[in-house]
C-alpha cells in the first residue's frame, strides 16, 4: 500500500501506560531512560504521555523513581498523568472514591506534581469515577475506547458504546455523552474499523498503515489519533526495546508521509489547545 499525503492535518497523542510491575524507571540497566531519549531525536520530538500507576510489589511507591523522573521531564515536552488499579468500575461509589483519593495523594506525594490527566486500568471505569475525577479537578480522561466492551480480571465490565472518536466535552452526570458545557475533556484512544484499539506494541504494522490511510480519506479536515502501549509490552525482553523503538519510528514516519501537517501533543497541551479555542468562540 501506497500512502498519497492529503491536504489535512492530524493530531497525534501517545499514552503510555506505566504498569506496576514493569519496572520502568526503576532499572537504569534495562535502559528506560535511553529509551525515551532516543525517541527524542526523532523529527517527531513525540511527547509522551505516562500514565503512572502504583508499583503492585511494592504498595509504598508508584512505577517509577522520583529521580529519574524529574530528570526526563525536565529534558523533555512529556507529561505524567495518574493510572489507577485495580479496575475501578467494579467497585460501588464509596469503595472506588476511597481507592482514587488514595493514589491521587499518594501519587503527588512520590513525584510531588499535581495530576491533570487520568485513565482508568482496564479502561474500566464508569459514571463513579467520572464524579470522582471531576471533584479533584483532573482536566483530561483517557479511558475511553469507543465501540468496545472491555473486561477486567477481576470481573468488572464495561460496555464503552458508541461515544465519539474524537475528544469531546462530557456532560457532568455521563461519561460517554458530549456537551459544549463540560469541564472535564476526553480523549478517546483511537480504535481501527474493526473495533481493535490502537497498540503500538499489539497492532501490526500494517494494520496501523491501513487507519491512517482511512482517517486520511475521512470527510475531516482535521484528524485525530491516539495510540497507546504499555510498558510490560516493551520491556518484557531485552530485544523488545529495540522493536517497539523501531515501530514508532515507522508509525511517525508514516504520519508524517500521509499528511500535511501532523501535532505530536499530550493529552493535557490537547485539552489547552481545545480550551483555548473553546473560550476564543466565546
Amino acid at each position: 500500500m501506497v500512502l498519497a499525503k492529503r491536504n489535512k492535518e492530524i493530531d497525534v497523542l501517545i499514552s503510555v501506560h506505566v504498569e506496576e510491575h514493569a519496572k520502568f524507571f526503576r532499572d537504569r540497566h534495562i535502559g528506560h531512560t535511553k529509551f525515551f531519549r532516543l525517541l527524542l531525536d526523532t523529527k517527531a520530538r513525540i511527547p509522551f504521555t505516562l500514565l503512572i500507576a502504583r508499583v503492585k510489589e511494592d504498595e509504598r511507591c508508584l512505577a517509577c523513581d522520583k529521580e529519574i523522573l524529574e530528570e526526563i521531564l525536565s529534558t523533555t515536552n512529556m507529561e505524567v498523568g495518574l493510572h489507577i488499579h485495580p479496575s475501578l468500575a467494579a467497585y460501588p461509589y464509596k469503595r472506588q472514591k476511597k481507592i482514587i483519593l488514595r493514589e491521587y495523594k499518594r501519587f503527588i506525594m512520590e513525584t510531588g506534581m499535581t495530576p491533570r490527566t487520568f485513565s482508568g486500568g482496564h479502561w474500566c471505569v464508569n459514571n463513579d469515577t467520572l464524579k470522582i475525577i471531576r471533584e479533584l479537578g483532573i482536566a483530561v480522561d483517557a479511558s475511553v475506547v469507543p465501540g468496545c466492551v472491555v473486561t477486567a480480571n477481576n470481573g468488572a465490565i464495561v460496555k464503552h458504546g458508541d461515544s465519539k472518536r474524537e475528544p469531546y466535552w462530557v456532560s457532568e452526570s455521563d461519561l460517554w455523552t458530549a456537551s459544549p458545557n463540560g469541564v472535564l475533556l476526553e480523549t478517546p484512544v483511537s480504535i481501527d474499523g474493526e473495533g481493535r484499539i490502537l497498540d503500538l506494541c499489539l497492532m501490526p504494522l500494517w494494520d496501523i498503515r491501513k487507519h491512517l490511510c482511512d482517517l486520511s480519506r475521512s470527510d475531516t479536515c482535521r484528524a485525530y489519533l491516539h495510540m497507546t502501549f504499555h510498558s510490560y509490552d516493551v520491556f518484557s525482553a531485552g530485544s523488545e526495546r529495540n522493536f517497539i523503538y523501531g515501530k514508532i519510528l515507522h508509525v511517525c514516519d508514516l504520519v508524517y508521509s500521509e499528511f500535511k501537517k501532523v501535532n505530536f501533543v499530550t493529552c493535557f497541551d490537547y485539552y489547552s489547545h481545545m480550551k483555548e479555542t473553546y473560550e476564543a468562540g466565546h
